[in-house]
């Protein structure tokens, strides 16, 4: 489900603390957006996070992409690339 984040939300504040336009709610996974609705793409790209967290597990996936975030970084972080190939269409 692709929810507007209520002003004053914990997604509302992660939104503007992480500078992004969309994210996923591990636990509910559900996509939240700030302001404007997300283009397909990146549906994609957050749909794709959904599936990672499927097949991970909520808390398998949180530890992994925090540990790859610190070591590769946001662009390099494997679940980012995998996610960024499906919001490409690949």
């Amino acid at each position: 489900m692709i929810l507007k984040a209520k002003k004053y939300s914990i997604q509302w504040f992660l939104l503007r603390r992480m500078k992004c336009t969309a994210l996923v709610d591990v636990f509910n996974l559900n996509i939240y957006y700030l302001d404007k609705y997300p283009s397909p793409a990146l549906v994609r790209h957050e749909e794709k996070h959904i599936e990672q967290i499927k097949r991970l597990g909520k808390w398998k996936y949180l530890a992994l992409w925090n540990y790859y975030n610190a070591r590769y970084g946001y662009i390099n972080n494997p679940l980012e690339v995998e996610a960024r190939i499906a919001e490409a269409g690949g």
